[in-house]
């Protein structure tokens, strides 16, 4: 019997998360089935185990790693402790795909800034010389070979004992293996998730989207420059000359490399507050020349009410009944 893997209903963060990786409903089931049910290994005919051992809706370090077919590291550790905030040491589903999100799809050098802000366990901006011993071990363990360790004894490092950033660069450059750990993992959450080719395709998808959200805002604003500065144009030229004489407008033409796009959005509020002033005042004024036409005419008589019509009727109606003849 097959039925549809039930999705729990996404909460602030994990809408937050669809936005940003443009997650459809297929995807949300691809990974709530990974996230549920670690890889199938069948043990006496059993089908895959639970990777929620505790059903308690999130998953531990431990399986977290399972999941992706590596073992536990300091490196991975550092990936979870990013998501996990609260430090539980659980992820829930919402923590697991914002994790997979923050790292899968990280390029070289982003992935190098996070092994750099891992590694600087001050914080400081540089790893200093028992911060790098502690980046050898914690990659390679008892497997770093002879001539890297040697090679990083003597690595040159300004003379002042630290490495920052631009040197962690050159160091990769010269062992790519150093940090071969660390792309491996990213590597393995990306087989053992929607696959390597989906994370590739939606990189490429979030950055061409990125691109237009630019475009589209710098279109956006050189559309408004022009806009602004006809403005000021024919409020220079006068309406008249404006539209009469097109040719020398481009002796009016103000200079608006100075105009950003916060100028643009005041004086757009300000033309809003001055436009909206003008239409109160119209309002008004129409407004008390149809009260003034409700009580005087044309002529400048009086215009009566209903009631007084009536009753100027009703009186003539009297008179002429009293210069009736009277009939015999």
């Amino acid at each position: 019997m097959f039925w549809k893997t039930e999705i729990p209903a996404p909460d602030e963060r994990m809408l937050k998360t669809i936005e940003k990786l443009q997650l459809n409903e297929s995807d949300l089931r691809t990974l709530y089935k990974r996230f549920s049910n670690s890889s199938p290994r069948f043990q006496r005919g059993l089908l895959m185990r639970s990777l929620d051992h505790s059903n308690s809706g999130s998953i531990n370090r431990t399986e977290f790693f399972r999941s992706f077919r590596e073992e536990r590291t300091a490196v991975g550790d550092a990936v979870f402790a990013l998501i996990d905030i609260d430090n539980s040491g659980q992820l829930d589903f919402s923590e697991y795909v914002e994790a997979l999100g923050a790292f899968c799809l990280l390029n070289t050098d982003e992935v190098l800034k996070f092994c750099f802000f891992v590694f600087d366990q001050d914080k400081n901006g540089t790893i200093e010389g028992m911060e790098l011993d502690a980046l050898l071990e914690m990659l390679h363990a008892d497997n770093a070979t002879s001539n890297m360790a040697a090679a990083m004894d003597k690595f040159d490092f300004n003379g002042d004992g630290k490495v920052d950033f631009r040197e962690f660069q050159i160091l990769n450059q010269q062992f790519p293996t150093l940090l071969y750990p660390v792309y491996r993992l990213q590597q393995s959450m990306k087989v053992h998730s929607m696959g390597e080719a989906w994370w590739n395709k939606r990189a490429t998808l979030l950055s061409q989207l990125k691109d237009l959200r630019e475009n589209g805002d710098a279109t956006a604003l050189a559309a408004a420059k022009a806009k602004e500065q006809r403005r000021k144009t024919r409020q220079n030229m006068g309406c008249l000359r404006y539209y009469l004489c097109p040719c020398r407008r481009s002796a009016y033409v103000v200079d608006d490399s100075g105009i950003t796009e916060e100028d643009l959005v005041e004086e757009a509020k300000k033309r809003e507050i001055e436009a909206q002033r003008k239409r109160l005042e119209d309002a008004m004024a129409a407004r008390a020349r149809k009260d003034k036409k409700r009580t005087e005419a044309a002529d400048g008589r009086k215009i009566l009410s209903k009631e007084e019509r009536k009753e100027r009727a009703k009186k003539r109606r009297q008179r002429d009944m009293r210069d009736l003849p009277t009939r015999k």
